[in-house]
């Protein structure tokens, strides 16, 4: 009876591994809003379908040299390990959790800038695992009963994501952009006992469209939102969240 070699066996085990690999092609992207470079992409794409994504994926915010995402594509999905970070050079670390067939998965956890862990929550389970956010500048008033709020609404997350969100998906407007505005417009919006949420209104104007960019971006906001409680029991509240906009300098 032969026997095989380690090496043999080694090379035995990485053939099929090689001959299942697929020729991929480097891909930049850059995403750019009226006037304003918002941020770019690099990742792979299948040289057959390059429509499919296939292997290491990073996000760089503005002008930065270190990825604000860093995450990996399995056929189009997302897979294995993601990390995001806050925007910086020293790439503090702001969630980190794995996905699995472009769903997220197990517990993931969640970091402010300061290095504090947040927020653990188990997107397998759909349970809150931990939550100890910092002072935030997001408010909560009760609705209905007017009874206080014992537990105030949770973001999966933690309200260093909704920040995130907010920068990602802000669009100064151009009107605002050309005559220099900056201000602070405050949205508010209900949080029913369901999570689900409704009732938008401007509660702080600044004018010049802002308004509507306020509501828009307070509207793709929505999933994730865990409701408030009152004596064990799921209660509605409202929410009233600051956005804030500086022009940027002209170059």
């Amino acid at each position: 009876m032969r026997i095989l070699s380690g090496a043999w066996m080694l090379a035995l085990t990485v053939l099929p591994l090689l001959s299942q690999a697929q020729d991929t092609k480097k891909v930049v992207k850059y995403h750019q809003f009226p006037e304003i470079p918002q941020y770019r992409e690099e990742y792979s794409v299948l040289k057959d379908d390059r429509n499919i994504r296939h292997g290491e994926y990073k996000q760089f915010d503005l002008r930065a040299q270190t990825p604000s995402v860093a995450g990996f594509y399995n056929q189009g999905r997302k897979d294995s390990i993601w990390h995001h970070y806050y925007y910086g050079p020293d790439q503090k670390v702001q969630s980190k959790g794995r996905y699995r067939n472009d769903e997220p998965v197990g517990v993931w956890e969640f970091y402010t800038y300061q290095g504090k862990l947040e927020q653990q929550y188990d997107f397998t389970r759909r349970q809150l695992v931990m939550n100890d956010p910092d002072k935030t500048n997001i408010t909560f008033r009760p609705l209905a009963s007017g009874a206080p709020l014992e537990l105030n609404p949770v973001y999966i997350g933690g309200f260093a994501t909704v920040k995130r969100l907010m920068s990602q998906t802000v669009r100064f407007p151009v009107q605002a952009l050309r005559k220099g505005v900056s201000g602070t417009a405050i949205i508010a919006f209900t949080l029913e006992a369901d999570g689900k949420t409704s009732n938008y209104r401007v509660v702080q104007s600044v004018g010049y469209g802002i308004e509507e960019e306020v509501i828009r971006v307070a509207q793709v906001i929505t999933a994730g939102w865990l409701p408030a409680s009152v004596a064990g029991r799921p209660v509605a509240a409202e929410v009233q969240m600051p956005f804030e906009f500086r022009s940027l300098p002209s170059q």
